[in-house]
């Protein structure tokens, strides 16, 4: 991977106090020296069989 990140990581949260609690995990590791944070409000593929489908019908319209 290049550029601006080194690590992407995705999680799932119950609420924004979850997300906030997670995060405030994360920090606590060892090497971890900036944490940035984006929150999607919607994902319109979040399966794998949908994702494989969307992926085929782009190659093969």
């Amino acid at each position: 991977m290049t550029g601006k990140f080194n690590i992407i990581c995705k999680i799932r949260a119950k609420s924004t106090l979850h997300a906030r609690d997670i995060i405030m995990e994360i920090e606590r590791v060892d090497g971890i020296s900036r944490l940035e944070s984006m929150i999607s409000l919607e994902e319109s593929i979040n399966d794998k069989k949908r994702l494989m489908k969307s992926i085929f019908s782009e190659l093969n319209p």
